[in-house]
């Protein structure tokens, strides 16, 4: 190598534009440039990193240029996974779930296992003025903030790890039993409708609101770096109860070479886990890789006691994802209600009708006010001979005007006047491919759109479809690119679950036998869950 007397230069770009860092130190014409991509929370410490590698003259290889760049996880995943010329040498994401989804890309040749250098905890972003209500005792659980008791704000988890994580800690937190993920999907669907686009924008929100500002999941380092330049909008970090997840930090070895870009890889890999490296992960505002030594806490400012959950797999982050993609989409759904004689049985006090009309109107007074709803009731010849279905309000956006007040209003009168439509038999199947081909005609690719059928009884219609007809109906109307789950749900003991089992399934939906009145409310959470069809349909 040829050297020449110069400044010593690392290259450091966010977002494509360089900064060149000059130390005092030889550089030679050809030097070995090394590339490395990290996160915008992570490139100072690189970047200090780097410099103190790059300046240790008795390196042997001094003569190195090292070029990181802020890369977000999505954007560098596709870089290493492609065939570009883009891939870096060292890669620092922010969770190793973003190393999962490399290796499940590349598969054999998948990169060696990293090494984790800095790690923090998920907390909740408190503004000062009201973090003594979440101290103690009362600190908030997953459960607390997910059902809103403590009320806070998310960022859409597609475009910010923090809130990825987040979402999978609550949803690793409060358990996988079905009632509880169901819980889980209410919850989502609500904060789905106020979620921010980014975590930066809760923050810009708690400096320039102060004590109104939402509270928010961030992490342990992303708060401290907020507070040392908001000092008159400070927030605490509260670490939700029982234990909270994290962002770890994997440095991630992409370099094959054996040769001098490999030996720089190495050398900043073994600076970032030397106690020089500790002190710079700390100054940063991490933790170290083993989780102690957390930053240092901003005056009047309590550090957080942390008790971590096991790192998520990448599957349980996708199914996460999956629901939040899922609920974020407005609705459109017609609900259908059997009005059939059988339907003033009494169960548990109240009769089936009531029982309906009480989940019914549960259901619209919290749906989303852009979801779109319509009401039909349904008993043989209901509205007139030979049509066992009747449209008492066609959907309609709920939030839009009516003759008399908003679409909900209409909704909810309608249902309160439902219990006079009783009478006759269950007209079923023909009300079943109605409202499907009602929904179809207005198919909405932007929103879920579904059907959901609430009945005690079987097809009790001999002039109507049969059983196979239908299912041979809606066979034929189906498809994959415009699903349509019909989501059934029978009422007492006299519902043919077999029947509605098979009705469901043909669409893709889901089927239910209420054996309590509130297990009719769960059906209208998985109305919104519901967006795609399964294979067979």
């Amino acid at each position: 190598m040829v050297f020449v007397a110069a400044g010593l230069s690392i290259v450091v770009a966010t977002g494509g534009v360089g900064a060149a860092l000059n130390t005092a130190a030889l550089t030679c014409l050809e030097p070995t440039r090394v590339r490395v991509s990290t996160t915008e929370d992570f490139l100072p410490v690189l970047r200090k990193v780097a410099t103190r590698v790059q300046a240790d003259t008795n390196n042997a290889i001094s003569c190195t240029t090292y070029d990181i760049s802020a890369v977000p996880p999505a954007v560098a995943v596709s870089q290493i996974a492609g065939d570009g010329d883009e891939r870096p040498d060292a890669w620092v994401p922010d969770s190793s779930v973003w190393v999962q989804r490399v290796n499940a890309q590349l598969g054999g040749d998948a990169p060696p296992r990293p090494v984790t250098v800095a790690q923090s905890p998920l907390v909740i972003a408190v503004p000062q003025e009201r973090a003594a209500r979440y101290a103690g005792a009362r600190v908030p659980s997953w459960e607390d903030l997910l059902g809103g008791s403590a009320p806070v704000r998310w960022s859409n988890p597609a475009d910010s790890t923090t809130a990825m994580m987040a979402l999978t800690t609550a949803r690793k937190a409060l358990g996988s039993s079905p009632a509880m993920q169901e819980d889980v999907g209410g919850a989502m669907i609500r904060l789905s409708r106020t979620a921010a686009d980014s975590t930066d924008e809760l923050f810009s929100e708690a400096s320039a609101n102060k004590a109104a500002a939402p509270m928010f999941p961030a992490s342990e380092q992303q708060v401290v770096q907020y507070d040392l330049q908001h000092a008159d909008a400070l927030l605490v970090p509260v670490v939700p109860t029982p234990s909270t997840g994290r962002l770890d930090y994997p440095f991630v070895t992409l370099a094959t070479q054996q040769d001098a870009v490999g030996k720089a890889v190495r050398s900043l890999r073994n600076a970032l886990t030397s106690e020089a490296g500790h002190r710079a992960v700390r100054a940063a505002g991490f933790r170290t890789m083993e989780g102690t030594g957390g930053p240092t806490p901003t005056p009047g400012v309590p550090s957080p006691a942390v008790r971590l959950l096991p790192d998520p797999s990448l599957k349980e982050v996708d199914a996460a994802l999956s629901t939040w993609t899922t609920v974020s989409k407005e609705m459109r759904m017609i609900a259908v209600i059997d009005v059939s004689g059988s339907m003033t049985a009494r169960s548990d006090g109240a009769s089936r009708i009531s029982i309906a009309q009480g989940a019914t109107d549960t259901a619209l007074r919290i749906f989303p006010p852009r979801s779109q709803v319509g009401l039909w009731a349904f008993a043989t010849d209901k509205d007139g001979p030979g049509k066992d279905w009747k449209e008492l309000v066609p959907p309609g956006e709920l939030s839009a005007p009516s003759t008399t007040g908003t679409q909900r209003d209409a909704l909810l009168r309608a249902n309160a006047g439902i219990d006079a439509l009783v009478g006759g038999d269950t007209g079923l199947y023909d009300t079943v491919l109605a409202a499907y081909q009602r929904v179809k005609e207005g198919y909405d690719p932007t929103r879920v759109n579904s059907v959901v059928i609430l009945t005690d009884g079987q097809n009790d219609d001999p002039s109507g479809l049969t059983l196979d007809q239908l299912l041979a109906k809606l066979n034929e109307l189906s498809d994959p690119a415009q699903p349509i789950p019909v989501i059934t749900v029978g009422m007492g003991p006299s519902a043919d679950a077999s029947v509605l089992e098979k009705i469901s399934r043909a669409t893709g939906g889901r089927s239910y036998i209420a054996r309590r009145p509130s297990d009719i409310k769960t059906v209208f959470v998985e109305a919104l869950l519901q967006r795609s069809c399964r294979p067979s349909c």
